[in-house]
C-alpha cells in the first residue's frame, strides 16, 4: 500500500535537487561555455492493490544540459572564420606597413629615386643632380636593404607562431580526449546521464581548437566525439588522440 508520507518525501527530495541545479546555474552564470541545466521529474512506478492502482511519489529521472547543437556548430564556423580572417589582417598590416607606409615605407623612396632620376635627365651637367640622384640611390638601396630584414623577421616570427600555435593545438587535443574518457566513464559507470559540465568543458576546448583550425566534428554514442581537420584526418577519435 502505497506511503502518504513517503510519497510527499520522494516529491520533496526531487525539488530539492531541482533547487541544487537551479543554485548550480545561477552560480555559474558567468563561467564561460556553461550551458544551463534543468532537472527532469518523473512519476515513480505505481503499487497495484486489488484492481487499484496508487502512485508511489517522483524522482528526479535525468538532469537535461540546454544545448542546442546547430547554433554551437555555426558558433565554432564563425570562430574559426574569425581567428583566420584577424590573423590574415594582422600579416597583411604588417607588410603593408612595410611596403605602403607614407613615411618609412619603400614607396616614398622610389618617388624620390625616380624624381632624382628624371633631374639628372633634364639637365645631365648638373653636378648637383648627379650627387643628388646618387644619395638617393643609396638611400633606396638602404631601404631594400631594411624591407628584406623586416621580410625575414616576419618569416622568423611567423615560424615562432606557428610553433605556438601547433603546441597549443596538440594541447588542446590531448585535453579534449581526457574529456571523451571522462564522460565514457561516467556515462557507462552509472554517472550522471550527460555529465552536463564535462560536456560544456569539452564544447569549451572545442570552440578554442577551431579558432586556430579548420575541424570537422562529428558526434559518436555514448557521448564521445571525434575531430577531423584537413582532407578529413582524424585528430580525437573517441578517446583516441592523433597528434
Amino acid at each position: 500500500m502505497p506511503d502518504m508520507l513517503n510519497n510527499a518525501v520522494s516529491g520533496l527530495l526531487s525539488f530539492q535537487r531541482a533547487l541544487s541545479t537551479t543554485s548550480h546555474n545561477i552560480a555559474n552564470v558567468n563561467t564561460e561555455g556553461y550551458s544551463r541545466q534543468r532537472v527532469n521529474i518523473q512519476a515513480n512506478a505505481p503499487s497495484t492493490v486489488g484492481s487499484l492502482i496508487f502512485g508511489n511519489g517522483s524522482h528526479v529521472n535525468s538532469v537535461e544540459r540546454i544545448f542546442d547543437r546547430f547554433l554551437t556548430t555555426d558558433l565554432r564556423l564563425a570562430t574559426s572564420v574569425s581567428g583566420k580572417l584577424d590573423m590574415f589582417t594582422e600579416l597583411a598590416r604588417y607588410v603593408d606597413d612595410i611596403l605602403a607606409d607614407p613615411a618609412g615605407g619603400i614607396s616614398p623612396l622610389m618617388h624620390d629615386f625616380f624624381a632624382a632620376v628624371q633631374d639628372v635627365a633634364d639637365d645631365p651637367t648638373s653636378i648637383s643632380a648627379r650627387n643628388n640622384m646618387i644619395n638617393v640611390a643609396t638611400t633606396l638601396s638602404a631601404g631594400f636593404h631594411n624591407m628584406d630584414n623586416r621580410f625575414k623577421q616576419l618569416e622568423q616570427n611567423t615560424g615562432k607562431d606557428i610553433r605556438i600555435v601547433v603546441e597549443e593545438i596538440n594541447k588542446l587535443v590531448e585535453d579534449i580526449g581526457e574529456v571523451n574518457v571522462s564522460i565514457n566513464k561516467l556515462k557507462f559507470g552509472g554517472g550522471s546521464q550527460q555529465a552536463s559540465d564535462l560536456l560544456d568543458l569539452r564544447e569549451q576546448l572545442i570552440l578554442e581548437l577551431s579558432q586556430k583550425i579548420d575541424i570537422s566534428v562529428v558526434n559518436e554514442d555514448g557521448g564521445s566525439m571525434s575531430i577531423f581537420i584537413g582532407n578529413g584526418q582524424t585528430i580525437v577519435n573517441g578517446s583516441s588522440v592523433t597528434l
